[in-house]
C-alpha cells in the first residue's frame, strides 16, 4: 500500500452526497490553486480532497493552502491510481467526482451531478477502442454503488494510462456503462504526470499489465469519439 499523510482535519460529517478529489503533482501555482479556487468559486459547499502525488514542493507548505480543503499526500513512488483510491477512500461519498488538477469548474454542478443514475460511469471525454468504450479520467463521476461493485483502481498502472480504461471495463462487467455528462469543467492538458523521467517505457509497461489482465493490447487504434 500507498504510504499516505493526513495533512488537514476533517471538518464536514462524513459520508457525505458529493465530494471531489483532485490529483496533482507539482503545478501548484499554475493548475492546482486555480482549479480549487474555480470550484470553489461555483461550489463552496462541495467538499475538496486534494491529493498531492508527492510534488517535489508540497502543496501544504504553501501560505495561501485553503484551509477547508481536506489534504493527502502519498509516497512519490505514487501511481495516479493509486492517488485516486486514498482520495475517494478519504472522500466516503456517495458521489465522486475525480478531476486532474489542470481543469477549472465554469459553473455550479452538484444539481447536475445528483439527478443522474447510479447505474453509469460519467466523463466528458469517451474513448473507444475494439468496441470498448470507457471514460478518459481528466474527469470521471463515480457513484458508491460502482466504487463498491467495480472495486478500486489497479495500483499496477504505474503512473497514469490504461488504469481508466481497466476501471470502465471493470464496471461494465458489474453492469456500469460509461456515458458522457456536460460537466461545467475545462481541461487545461497541463500533462502534468507525462513529464515523469521515462514515461514511455512507463506506459508500454502499463499496456503489457492491461494485456496480461484482458487479453489484448490497448493504444493501438483507441480514438476520442466525444469531448
Amino acid at each position: 500500500m500507498l504510504a499516505q499523510v493526513e495533512l488537514a482535519p476533517v471538518a464536514v460529517a462524513r459520508p457525505s452526497s458529493l465530494a471531489v478529489v483532485i490529483v496533482g503533482v507539482d503545478g501548484w501555482r499554475e493548475y492546482t490553486l486555480p482549479a480549487l479556487r474555480s470550484i470553489e468559486d461555483h461550489e463552496p459547499n462541495v467538499p475538496i480532497v486534494l491529493v498531492d502525488a508527492g510534488s517535489k514542493y508540497p502543496y501544504h507548505k504553501n501560505l495561501d493552502y485553503p484551509d477547508e480543503v481536506h489534504g493527502l499526500r502519498i509516497d512519490p513512488s505514487f501511481s495516479y491510481a493509486g492517488a485516486i483510491n486514498a482520495g475517494m477512500a478519504y472522500a466516503d461519498a456517495d458521489w465522486t467526482i475525480v478531476l486532474n488538477n489542470d481543469t477549472l469548474c465554469t459553473r455550479p454542478f452538484a444539481d447536475l451531478l445528483l439527478d443522474l443514475p447510479r447505474s453509469c460511469v460519467y466523463g466528458r471525454q469517451i474513448i473507444e477502442e475494439r468496441g470498448e468504450r470507457w471514460i478518459g479520467l481528466w474527469i470521471m463521476a463515480i457513484s458508491r454503488e460502482c466504487r463498491e461493485a467495480a472495486g478500486p483502481f489497479d495500483e499496477g498502472f504505474r503512473v497514469c494510462g490504461f488504469e481508466d480504461l481497466d476501471f470502465c471495463l471493470r464496471a461494465k462487467q458489474a453492469g456500469f456503462s460509461s456515458e458522457w455528462a456536460d460537466f461545467p469543467f475545462e481541461h487545461l492538458w497541463g500533462r502534468t504526470r507525462w513529464g515523469v523521467p521515462n514515461y514511455p517505457e512507463i506506459r508500454e509497461g502499463n499496456r503489457r499489465h492491461f494485456y496480461e489482465k484482458w487479453g489484448w493490447m490497448p493504444g493501438i487504434a483507441m480514438r476520442v469519439v466525444k469531448e
